[in-house]
């Protein structure tokens, strides 16, 4: 009966907003009818009139609410007579074994009917159920956080109260509400703390507000931050919120991070794959603190977008998450033993990552393991000087020098520097130029891209230019000679196994990069210079291979020009 209600609301040509709204309140109606006598909702049966039924609604959310955004006479003033009629008809006979199968109905409702655009609104139900299931809610009082909230304080069903808290809301939150007899409170970040046992937040992503500090002070913060520290400041016990992953690394957050882990709170980190979330492809972290945890007691790191299969197709991967996905996560997350997918990690090493909370740092992919089981190796810092490259800007002097500078476009396939046109010209003088000359390329210098195209290696030959300057995505490896040679260097960091291991070890979504610490660790394999003469000789014959390729492309070129050139 309620999907041909739905179907009623879509015959009349409303938004598909406005579809999921009034669906929601007409089954808040019709629960609240018959498990909410208190609120003196009138009978659906006797057509007492949807309006006078959304009123009597709207004073009851009053209560809850405080100041409720529901229109009574809306489906009056928007829909034909009769299908007012027909609403309110099979309003009466819409009927729910438990609250559980409404709120999950209204749940698919919401991302069936909105599609991609029910990322700004709600949750997935499964993200959601998971979100309650590590909160640990029965018989807490809980704060649900944020707008999309809303879905995590219907399914605390278990729980002993429920407030959700926000400063915006839908009428699908309304309904919600009201079927669950909760409260909601409008609060604003200046307000007083409210506290609770637990705390589910799912704060906005990519959003920037202004904080204040204890100091006094406002900074600029990223709202996913701000919700992880309020639910920490919130939570007397547990706390689950959902983020981007750039919270787990960005330096702005770093002492955010260091206090959380100092402190003992952080329980669990759950990487999610980049489909879990409706209308955004970027990947989600759960992040689980507990205040009551054991000293010492190790945190738990799950890489959850290893359990996908691989796919090409997208619908087959969002139906695999769909359907095996959550199931098998959820047995995970009860018993984390699964070493391809999980890790216990320690403070310690937390602390060593400089408080980098990245799944990819502690859950090690192929590539990772197959770096970390070597035999006879060196950190890269001990077999190469490494400069980091820097932006540098143009200044006139009397001691000024012109540089070209080096970027990843001018690095050609088989890994040579091939300077293309146009090329960046920097003049530059005075205390720029000391800085310009420390990242001036010689020939034997390696080139690694750490930002964007990561991983990606050039070896610096003999046709280097005396004022040629390494672009500021690049690290420079400057072997050293007598225990390592430049040839082998970059053949080790351009093979398929130290490849694999960057795009592993990446930070960053939209843009990756590696750190600094990334590279200077990196493990080595390092042969005697002679035993070292075998991979230099493949890297000869490779360049060989590169050669031959090329002069058959200009062979190509010039048999094509012997008919109709241009």
């Amino acid at each position: 009966m309620f999907g041909s209600l739905v179907d009623t609301l879509k015959s009349q040509g409303l938004s598909s907003h406005n579809i999921v709204y009034q669906a929601s309140l007409l089954a808040a109606w019709s629960w609240c009818f018959q498990h909410r006598p208190e609120l003196g909702l009138p009978a659906p049966k006797d057509r007492p009139g949807i309006t006078l039924a959304m009123k009597t609604m709207g004073e009851a959310l009053d209560n809850a609410v405080g100041s409720p955004v529901m229109d009574p006479g809306f489906l009056e003033m928007n829909c034909t007579g009769r299908a007012v009629q027909e609403l309110q008809d099979k309003t009466a006979f819409l009927e729910w074994p438990d609250a559980e199968s409404l709120i999950k109905e209204l749940a698919n409702l919401a991302e069936q009917t909105l599609g991609q655009q029910a990322g700004e609104h709600t949750l997935p139900l499964e993200l959601a159920e998971l979100m309650v299931a590590l909160g640990r809610t029965a018989e807490k009082r809980v704060i649900a956080a944020y707008h999309r909230g809303d879905l995590l304080m219907a399914l605390s069903d278990r729980a002993a109260e429920r407030t959700y808290v926000s400063q915006s809301h839908t009428l699908l939150s309304e309904a919600l509400v009201l079927i669950c007899g909760a409260s909601m409170v409008s609060k604003d970040r200046s307000d007083p703390l409210l506290h609770a046992e637990v705390v589910l937040s799912a704060p906005p992503m990519g959003v920037k507000v202004l904080y204040s500090e204890s100091s006094g002070k406002q900074r600029s913060r990223r709202m996913d931050a701000v919700g992880l520290q309020e639910a920490y400041e919130l939570a007397t016990h547990r706390a689950v919120v959902l983020l981007p992953t750039g919270t787990l690394y960005d330096m702005a957050e770093y002492a955010l991070r260091e206090e959380l882990v100092r402190d003992n709170v952080i329980d669990m980190v759950i990487q999610l794959p980049d489909q879990t979330l409706l209308g955004t492809t970027i990947p989600p972290v759960l992040v689980v603190l507990d205040k009551k945890r054991q000293q010492g007691e190790s945190i738990t790191f799950v890489d959850a977008s290893r359990l996908m299969k691989d796919d090409p197709t997208q619908s087959t991967k969002k139906l695999q998450l769909r359907y095996d996905f959550w199931e098998k996560l959820n047995q995970i997350v009860i018993n984390p033993i699964n070493e391809t997918t999980c890790r216990q990690v320690s403070q310690s090493e937390i602390e060593s990552n400089d408080f980098d909370l990245s799944v990819n740092r502690y859950v090690m992919g192929i590539a990772t393991q197959k770096i970390n089981s070597q035999k006879s190796t060196h950190p890269l810092n001990e077999v190469a000087e490494i400069v980091r490259a820097q932006t540098l800007k143009g200044e006139e002097g009397e001691d000024g020098k012109l540089f070209i500078e080096i970027g990843g476009r001018d690095i050609d396939a088989s890994g040579q520097i091939s300077i293309q046109e146009p090329v960046k010209e920097l003049n530059v003088a005075g205390r720029p130029r000391k800085r310009a000359e420390q990242q001036q390329l010689r020939p034997g210098d390696v080139l690694l891209i750490s930002k964007g195209s990561i991983g990606r290696v050039a070896l610096v030959g003999n046709n280097c230019g005396n004022n040629w300057i390494a672009g500021q995505v690049f690290f420079i490896l400057r072997a050293k000679e007598h225990i390592v040679r430049p040839e082998y260097l970059y053949r080790y960091l351009s093979s398929p196994m130290v490849q694999q291991y960057l795009e592993e070890i990446a930070s960053g979504t939209g843009i990756p990069i590696l750190k600094a610490n990334d590279i200077k660790y990196l493990s080595v394999p390092l042969p005697s210079l002679q035993d070292q003469e075998s991979v230099i000789d493949v890297h000869h014959q490779i360049m060989e291979e590169y050669a031959a390729i090329w002069a058959h492309q200009k062979k190509i070129e010039e048999l094509s020009q012997q008919h109709w050139p241009i």
